[in-house]
């Protein structure tokens, strides 16, 4: 497996734990998942938090990244430019995410929903009420997208005040969230971008102030901030303690845990079959949605839908969608822009 000397420790190993997050919330609700009814018993929301907790690591590890590629673009060149930082990001996210919808248009275009099919198409579906099962992931891209028109903004035209607009976004999250669930819009309380900027600005954070960062005490406090992690995600709450007081720690918590893998490159996060599941985990992340719908219980003996050839068929078009338009797509930048391929130069998905 080739190995970039661009790549940072850890963080593909952690892409990799991200998407196998999402895939156990998902797949949980598929027929033949032996843990589901069990579980459903104790909490019926055991298995999707995990969904949720891997698209905020998700977020984390964008935020981080975006920041930590323009500032070196800017110590580099003394400047950031917006055009290239735009070309270099639609060469990465579009072909697989559009190759995906076009399939999902396609086949499924007589029974779809069209106003969320063309906000998925537009990189809205964060803002829709009603996101059907095959295209609901989508809504993680459209707030992928809406970071990258303002942050790299932001930072060309208020260099001086990024630290501040980041802590403003994780200030302002939590309020958003509350506005939103005392307006009545509580179906996207949890995915617009207001409302889950704060995870992104974490990770931008963390590029920010990483030198500041105390290694030492983060390491020493390593198991309580796994367990608060853990904690704010798993256990139940009165509503609104979680998404206005626990949400935001915890997001600021992942920063320092993503943090932590890096400087101390765990051999789990950086092992070759891990780092590879990493590089496919956007792709993944796109395919997996349809063989993980939920309708398919209503229809055993859909192998596609069943656990675990589901599982096996989501990996076969992810491994479609990265070899054949991902890669290609990515070696075609690079030389447009005449530098190394570098397979681990990838922006977190989610998502």
């Amino acid at each position: 497996m080739e190995r970039s000397a661009n790549r940072i420790p850890s963080l593909d190993g952690l892409r990799a734990v991200s998407i196998l997050l999402v895939l156990l919330s998902h797949v949980s609700l598929t027929h033949g998942f032996s843990w589901s009814s069990a579980m459903e018993r104790v909490d019926g929301n055991f298995w999707l938090r995990h969904g949720e907790l891997g698209v905020s690591i998700f977020f984390v590890i964008s935020g981080y990244l975006i920041t930590t590629l323009l500032m070196r673009e800017r110590e580099k060149t003394g400047r950031i430019s917006l055009g290239k930082f735009h070309v270099r990001r639609a060469f990465r996210i579009f072909p697989a995410a559009y190759t995906f919808l076009l399939v999902i248009t396609i086949v499924e275009w007589h029974t779809i929903a069209k106003g969320p099919l063309l906000a998925a198409w537009l990189y809205g579906m964060d803002f829709m009420r009603h996101r059907p099962w095959d295209i609901l992931h989508l809504w993680s891209l459209g707030v992928e997208e809406q970071f990258y028109l303002l942050w790299p903004a932001a930072l060309i035209f208020f260099w001086k005040q990024r630290t501040r607009i980041a802590i403003g976004a994780i200030v302002a999250a939590p309020l958003f969230r509350v506005l939103f669930r005392f307006v009545g819009l509580h179906s996207i309380m949890f995915y617009c971008f207001p409302c889950v900027e704060d995870a992104l600005a974490a990770g931008c954070l963390l590029a920010l102030w990483r030198e500041r960062i105390p290694a030492r005490l983060v390491d020493r406090w390593i198991v309580p901030l796994v367990l608060f992690t853990l904690a704010a995600n798993e256990f139940r709450f009165p509503f609104g303690v979680y998404p206005l007081l626990l949400q935001t720690p915890r997001n600021l918590c992942i920063a320092l845990l993503v943090d932590h893998c890096m400087r101390k490159e765990y051999r789990l996060l950086n092992w070759a079959p891990v780092v590879w599941l990493g590089w496919i985990s956007y792709s993944l992340y796109l395919w997996q949605m349809p063989f993980m719908n939920p309708a398919g219980t209503a229809n055993p003996g859909h192998i596609w839908f069943d656990f675990p050839y589901n599982l096996g068929f989501a990996l076969a078009a992810a491994c479609g969608s990265y070899y054949l338009v991902e890669r290609p797509m990515l070696r075609l930048r690079d030389r447009i822009f005449r530098r190394p391929h570098a397979a681990a130069e990838v922006v977190a998905m989610t998502t």
